[in-house]
């Protein structure tokens, strides 16, 4: 917009006016993919929906173990086999 604006109050030429046209194009091709990647690391599917195990997908950290319940606290999910109750 601005560049447009410049080249028909005459502040710049023809010529300097298409290199601000195509360094914008380029910038926003670019931007739309560093964005779709920095979207993959934080979890989001982005626009094109990747499925999980895709190349473009960056690796994640597993998870880290359960921590020890509290003393008293329910558990909604059956103990494991060979552990005991307190």
């Amino acid at each position: 917009m601005l560049a447009s604006t410049a080249y028909a109050a005459g502040i710049i030429n023809q010529t300097f006016f298409v290199s601000l046209v195509m360094l914008s194009v380029v910038t926003s091709l670019a931007a739309d993919s560093w964005l779709e990647r920095v979207g993959v690391r934080l979890g989001s599917t982005g626009k094109k929906g990747r499925q999980a195990g895709t190349d473009s997908e960056v690796p994640r950290k597993p998870a880290p173990p359960d921590r020890p319940r509290a003393a008293g606290r329910q558990s909604t999910q059956p103990e494991p086999p060979g552990s005991t109750m307190a």
